[in-house]
């Protein structure tokens, strides 16, 4: 039997990968259809990105903390420009009231945190 040797890295199905990929599909999903609300969904809207970007951002920087994904990596992958471009500028994209209804920015940003384990 073969043994898979777990370094605490995780993947894309493990409970903490699913639990965050749930949270960023409502909050985008969400998002989505409070915007349809004429004024009061643009104030919503802001307020369910600020609180993805806080709630999210804290799980990054927890993942960077507890080792799962350190900044200086022997075997480091190098990352292509477009998948840097949007692990940068995902979050970024959310903070733009309209474009962040569309845009399934908090999905990409986890997406990419994951697989850059």
């Amino acid at each position: 039997m073969q043994q898979v040797s777990d370094n605490g890295a995780g993947g894309l199905f493990t409970p903490e990968a699913l639990i965050m990929f749930i949270i960023a599909g409502f909050v985008d999903v969400g998002e989505f259809f409070i915007e349809f609300i004429p004024v009061i969904g643009t104030v919503l809207s802001v307020l369910l990105d600020v609180f993805a970007f806080f709630f999210i951002g804290c799980w990054i920087l927890s993942r960077i903390f507890r080792g799962q994904r350190g900044l200086r990596q022997s075997k480091r992958k190098k990352m292509s420009a477009i998948k840097k471009f949007f692990k940068v500028f995902s979050p970024l994209f959310e903070m733009v009231p309209i474009l962040s209804s569309f845009y399934p920015g908090w999905l990409i940003t986890v997406g990419l945190e994951l697989k850059s384990k």
